[in-house]
């Protein structure tokens, strides 16, 4: 057997198990308290005309020793592990939702604009990939 073939193989064996995968809603677990940022005070109220934003970060090896910082509008909100969630709250609009690597390593801040016109549940899913790094992206992958 070719060894070439084989040492290939074994690398693509070896990155596609360090992908990260979705963790279910009910499998995730709440941030805790103390890894909430100054700039969640300003979202964590529910309330009539707001749309709660709920972001779960995928489980998994690739980035999984670094936190992600959640930024809206600039200002961060939270610090993710691996299978944990975070919500918030925000007045219908438009929106800079980021996210960053802490410390960054060289990760660079990925940052997406949204715009939630209806007050109801949107699901992001945080992931980083080999080819695109970290991601925050709305989801259907986390619901129950």
């Amino acid at each position: 057997m070719n060894i070439k073939i084989v040492a290939i193989c074994s690398i693509l064996l070896i990155v596609s198990a360090c992908a990260t995968m979705p963790v279910p809603l009910s499998d995730s677990a709440m941030i805790p308290t103390e890894r909430l940022l100054p700039g969640y005070q300003a979202v964590s109220k529910p309330g009539e005309g707001k749309a709660k934003v709920v972001i779960v970060r995928d489980s998994g090896i690739l980035g999984s020793g670094v936190k992600a910082k959640i930024l809206v509008n600039g200002e961060g909100v939270g610090l993710l592990w691996s299978g944990e969630r975070l919500e918030f709250y925000l007045p219908l609009g438009d929106y800079i939702l980021g996210v960053v690597p802490q410390p960054q390593l060289g990760g660079a801040l990925q940052e997406n604009s949204y715009s939630f016109k209806e007050p109801k549940t949107y699901f992001f899913r945080f992931s980083v990939s080999m080819s695109e790094g970290a991601m925050l992206r709305p989801t259907t992958q986390i619901r129950e």
